[in-house]
């Protein structure tokens, strides 16, 4: 679609957080430590706590609110469990006001969001699942930005996702819905990823709605990645020369094993992928696999009797 985008138009962000308590604390453990230094004395790449990340997110968006008073916000949690509204622009803006500010609006914010990110997981969710469900969250910002759309209808959506846990291979195909979805409504899909590995279902939604995917060298300056690359509208982006990355990963990971595979099967039903057919079923949806025939073995020739040949031939 044709990006009709005027620099008067309002924008409407929502930031998808992931307050995964898996890796946070283990990012805490971590920064314990003392951090590798290079040749200058800077860490590379010192991990961040919840609390340094959530100042710094906190800071983008009060400036992001700062720009326009007319500006859509919403934030989403997201963890092992559930995604969770924890703000959006319809609770608070009958409060807003010149001599408030906005500490008043974000205080409830930030109270709700670390209630989720210190909810404990359970034994199982710790050996199982350590991803953060970032499907629901995704499906959840979608709908938001269709409600308010349908209200604002000259507003500019985008979102931004903050991921700090790996990818789950289950998620896979709930998130290539959506991606298909902001693709087809034109609703770029911005992701920072603060874990030490590449994410490649976000690099695939940052490529296919052409969105910015950044994973920052150094995550102690996370505030200023999202000021100088995040802040920036979708009309604004048409001016400036925004980060691109250099190879998309464009390979599925296979449901059977979780592993990022470039050749594999595919369930006709429900488009789950496997790395081998050995299974008749899919485990997603229960269809059956038509496992293709064995070629029947030819015949073997009956060896003639002793003499027969003999006897014709004389």
């Amino acid at each position: 679609m044709a990006d009709k985008s005027s620099p008067d138009d309002p924008s409407l962000l929502v930031v998808i957080v992931d307050v995964n308590p898996w890796f946070w604390s283990n990012a805490a453990l971590t920064q314990q430590q003392p951090p590798a230094m290079s040749n200058d004395g800077s860490d590379l790449a010192a991990p961040l706590t919840f609390q340094q990340m959530w100042d710094q997110v906190l800071m983008f968006l009060s400036s992001y609110s700062l720009l326009r008073s007319d500006n859509q916000l919403a934030v989403i949690a997201s963890n092992m469990n559930e995604s969770r509204f924890v703000f959006n622009s319809d609770e608070t803006v009958a409060g807003w006001n010149p001599n408030s500010g906005l500490h008043q609006a974000f205080s409830s914010l930030t109270e709700r969001i670390k209630d989720i990110a210190l909810q404990v997981p359970t034994a199982e969710q710790s050996e199982t699942e350590q991803g953060s469900v970032l499907s629901g969250a995704l499906s959840m910002a979608l709908c938001y930005i269709n409600r308010i759309q349908r209200k604002i209808s000259d507003v500019k959506p985008r979102i931004l996702m903050l991921q700090v846990s790996p990818d789950l291979s289950p998620q896979y195909v709930p998130i290539m819905n959506c991606i298909f979805s902001a693709q087809k409504n034109s609703i770029p899909l911005d992701a920072c990823i603060l874990c030490d590995a590449d994410s490649t279902f976000l690099q695939q939604a940052a490529h296919l709605t052409n969105g910015v995917y950044l994973r920052p060298d150094k995550r102690q300056g996370l505030l200023q990645y999202l000021l100088t690359i995040f802040l920036v509208d979708v009309y604004s982006r048409k001016f400036l020369r925004m980060p691109t990355a250099a190879d998309v990963d464009y390979r599925a990971a296979c449901f059977c094993h979780k592993t990022v595979t470039d050749l594999a099967y595919v369930c006709s039903v429900c488009l789950s992928i496997y790395c081998n057919n050995k299974s008749p079923l899919c485990n997603t949806c229960g269809t059956r696999f038509a496992l293709p025939k064995l070629p029947a073995l030819p015949a073997k020739k009956k060896k003639a009797a002793p003499g027969t040949s003999s006897a014709n031939a004389s």
